[in-house]
């Protein structure tokens, strides 16, 4: 099984770094690159961070031919305008499927004793 995992910045790619990714508008030709990216490494699954919305999420499944998996930011990291979350795109049937929140305690990681 090939895995992949890719940050795609808010939809936006790297060509606009100057930029917060929220600014640089949806572009079919940054899409038509990651989809590319993507189909270049053959993966059975891909992980998607920082996808626009599930449009978006949608558009480059159609792209690569695979299923899709959309689940949004968690409120607290959203932004009042704009919505972005994680996709999972796959090949295979899908059996099931949840969605819970993770919290990270950054006081608890930064001691030395966690591992």
């Amino acid at each position: 099984m090939r895995l992949l995992t890719f940050n795609i910045r808010l939809g936006a790619g790297g060509g606009i770094l100057a930029k917060p990714a929220y600014d640089v508008p949806a572009s079919e030709q940054r899409d038509a690159a990651l989809a590319r990216a993507i189909q270049t490494v053959e993966p059975d699954i891909v992980a998607l961070q920082e996808v626009r919305n599930q449009r978006h999420a949608e558009k480059i499944a159609d792209h690569v031919a695979m299923n899709c998996l959309y689940a949004p930011h968690p409120s607290s990291y959203s932004l009042n305008f704009f919505e972005w979350g994680l996709v999972l795109l796959y090949r295979s049937r899908l059996v099931g499927h949840g969605n819970f929140t993770v919290f990270f305690d950054i006081n608890v990681a930064s001691r030395k004793d966690f591992r």
